[in-house]
């Protein structure tokens, strides 16, 4: 027996939790199968006589699969050989074609585990790595019946009009109506990828903020899923080039209900990356909201719009009204996860199925904590919702 250990990385960032297929040279015939570790790295038997390996690299991890959209929504592999101890970078693999894929699938990966995987349903035992659970069986059968996200990139609508902004489908029939991301082409939005946002100095937050609406929509029933598709693909249908949200332009109560999600998303990843990198767990949730409202770093960073500010205690929205996403953000996601915690905060929104701030109010006043009501309502009163 030989053991081939070796990693994969994508610009420099580790391909954690990915599909690796140990094939022939060939790439025909399937000899194995693995998911990478938190390092990128993988082994596999080369045989008694071999020090390398042929492997498949696919496109998909325990988070999501990522699709070649303008190659009808094809599932994307790259063939290549590798070395025990070598070190597979996809960018030199000459897959040049997909190489951004695989910098998606790195991303939406990282999202998951800076962000979501301490909240729940997704820090529950049964979730972990794979935040729609992980099906019993070996890893090809894993890989083929994984319920997992799925993201279109570069996404057919958008290639055939170029106007229509990046979205999330809830309820995606072609992924057995869990969530499909749809990324526009870096060539027109320029906030994928690092590089491109700060040569047109914005922010590089789509895949930060789009991932927080997937994991918003998985986390719901099939039913509340079909009613977010109704509402959520009937808004962006009439407001398919110009979105009519922003953190702090007023929309619909469910616009901003929902958008609230994205930005929490993208500004507690942005915190975690730019801020505290030094912290985790409960002084990571307890650093951010502080901050949020007492010192807006953030705003050093990003291109920031502030929701409001605390001194001595006292809270002053900047946005109010359950119209306005950043004062659905601000009460949530600040103001009451200041009273209650953060990580109760973003559970009671999973929790809650709601498609509104007042959705959201009627479940936390039937759950019976009177704590947690007595903080939503001050909330409430404060952003003026």
């Amino acid at each position: 027996m030989g053991l081939v250990t070796a990693n994969i990385h994508v610009k420099g960032v580790p391909l954690r939790r990915a599909f690796v297929e140990h094939t022939d040279p060939t790439g025909l015939t399937s000899l194995g199968w693995a998911i990478t570790d938190r390092n990128g790295s993988f082994t596999f038997d080369a045989g008694l006589f071999s020090n390398s390996v042929d492997i498949k690299i696919h496109c998909q991890n325990s988070v999501v699969q990522v699709l070649n959209a303008p190659v009808l929504s094809a599932p994307i592999d790259i063939h290549v050989s590798v070395a025990n101890g070598g070190t597979v970078k996809v960018e030199n693999t000459g897959h040049n074609d997909v190489l951004d894929h695989f910098r998606i699938l790195a991303k939406c990966q990282d999202v998951y585990d800076t962000v979501w995987r301490q909240f729940r349903p997704y820090n529950d035992s049964d979730r972990g790595d794979f935040p729609l659970r992980r099906p019993a069986g070996d890893v090809k059968h894993v890989y083929n019946t994984a319920s997992r996200v799925q993201l279109n990139y570069p996404a057919l609508l958008q290639s055939a009009i170029p106007s229509i902004l990046t979205f999330v489908e809830p309820d995606a029939s072609g992924n057995h109506s869990l969530p499909l991301m749809h990324i526009q082409n870096r060539t027109i939005e320029f906030r994928v990828f690092e590089e491109d946002a700060a040569a047109h100095q914005v922010d590089p937050m789509i895949i930060p903020h789009e991932f927080g609406h997937a994991m918003h929509f998985s986390a719901v029933s099939s039913n509340t899923r079909a009613n977010f598709e109704a509402q959520y693909i009937g808004f962006l249908a009439t407001h398919a080039t110009n979105a009519y949200h922003d953190v702090n332009r007023p929309t619909t109560p469910f616009v901003a209900f929902i958008e609230a999600v994205g930005i929490f998303s993208e500004r507690f990843f942005f915190f975690k990356k730019l801020v505290r990198p030094d912290v985790e767990d409960v002084a990571l949730r307890q650093a951010f909201f502080r901050d949020e409202l007492d010192h807006q770093t953030l705003g050093n960073h990003l291109v920031y719009v502030p929701v409001g500010t605390r001194s001595h205690g006292r809270i002053t929205p900047a946005l109010t009204g359950n119209d306005t996403e950043g004062a659905i953000y601000g009460a949530i996601y600040l103001d009451f996860a200041s009273q209650v915690g953060l990580r109760e905060a973003v559970g009671l929104v999973l929790d809650s199925q709601a498609t509104s701030f007042d959705e959201f109010h009627t479940y936390v006043s039937g759950r019976g904590n009177n704590a947690w009501l007595t903080a939503l309502n001050h909330a409430k009163t404060t952003w003026r919702l």
